[in-house]
């Protein structure tokens, strides 16, 4: 049979104390890490569906711009048509 000290009952405890202690704060940093990471994950998709939705607006604006100055031009055109016709 093993004699134990005190101290070395003492040491033991104290290492298995640390050791838990350790292997607790790096769970718990681990874990904040992971959540900070899923947090800025999920605001990049919601940043990157805002630039989607701006890009779609942007081109919806561009496509009504030329359809209003197509039909700028086409009354343009027309008014000199007639202006034409007048002389």
């Amino acid at each position: 049979m093993i004699k134990w000290s005190p101290e070395a009952v003492v040491g033991i405890v104290a290492l298995g104390a640390s050791t838990v202690g350790g292997v607790i704060t790096t769970a718990v940093h681990w874990g904040a890490t992971t959540t900070r990471f899923e947090q800025i994950e999920k605001s990049q998709l919601e940043a990157n569906a805002k630039l989607d939705a701006h890009q779609t607006e942007l081109a919806d604006q561009k496509l009504h711009e030329s359809v209003v100055e197509q039909k700028l031009t086409d009354m343009s055109d027309q008014l000199n048509r007639i202006e034409h016709k007048l002389r």
